[in-house]
């Protein structure tokens, strides 16, 4: 899979922090009231979230594939593409119920991970 560079990212988070260190910049506060909506995910009030049904979904170029209800579960790693990376270890794929999710599902099956959670 291919992933933005850190290279690629740093402008943007050194562009981020000169804008948000200025004097009147708007403040991040866990008040979902005040929170920048680019700053997190947020769901809008209710969001009906789609039928997980039976329809299995693919990637391009990808041989496997997933039910939506099977993508939303943290205790599984997705692995759109299994055969480009060695197998991944028990943690890895499936977590340690209740407590810890499948680590691939933020740092990828391939433990490369994104700039924002490294591998």
């Amino acid at each position: 899979m291919k992933r933005i560079a850190w290279g690629l990212a740093f402008p943007l988070v050194l562009a981020a922090t000169a804008v948000f260190s200025q004097p009147g910049a708007p403040a991040i506060t866990s008040d979902p009231q005040k929170t920048p909506p680019w700053a997190y995910t947020l769901l809008p009030p209710g969001l009906k979230v789609p039928d997980d049904g039976a329809e299995r979904v693919q990637l391009p170029g990808s041989k496997v594939t997933y039910t939506r209800g099977e993508i939303r579960d943290l205790f599984s790693a997705k692995d759109w593409f299994p055969e480009e990376h060695p197998a991944m270890p028990a943690v890895v794929a499936s977590g340690r119920k209740p407590d810890v999710y499948a680590c691939g599902m933020c740092h990828y099956p391939n433990g490369q991970g994104k700039p924002e959670n490294a591998s």
